[in-house]
């Protein structure tokens, strides 16, 4: 999962749920680079995909996209872990857990599997 740019990974998520542009560009007209985060934009996502009426086939990209993210690590794993695993209503829960890896459910039962628990532990053993 890595992007050139956070607008590449914007289009990637408005392949996968479109509106997801508009509503960044909604959120960012007239803003600094503040909302080119890679968080923001998943915030942004999240947004739009708790509006969604998900299909079977864009339940199964959408999960397909977070076990990326996940499997990545990194800032896509903590992006996704923090604003969109960690907040899954249960009617969302329900509609992706069919599609979502092993790993990207643990994030969902305990959020501090993620990559923060992983640098702390790092950090104490040096």
């Amino acid at each position: 999962m890595n992007y050139n740019s956070p607008i590449d990974l914007l289009a990637e998520l408005e392949d996968i749920l479109p509106g997801v542009a508009a509503e960044w560009r909604l959120d960012n007209s007239g803003s600094t680079s503040a909302g080119k985060s890679i968080h923001a934009i998943y915030g942004t996502f999240f947004y739009c995909l708790g509006r969604s009426q998900l299909t079977e086939q864009q339940a199964a990209r959408v999960a397909s996209f977070l076990n990326a993210a996940v499997a990545a690590g990194g800032d896509s794993e903590n992006a996704a872990s923090t604003v969109v695993l960690e907040h899954l209503s249960n009617n969302l829960k329900r509609t992706l857990r069919p599609y979502l890896s092993s790993d990207t459910k643990e994030r969902i039962r305990n959020p501090s599997c993620g990559s923060h628990r992983r640098s702390s532990q790092a950090m104490r053993r040096r």
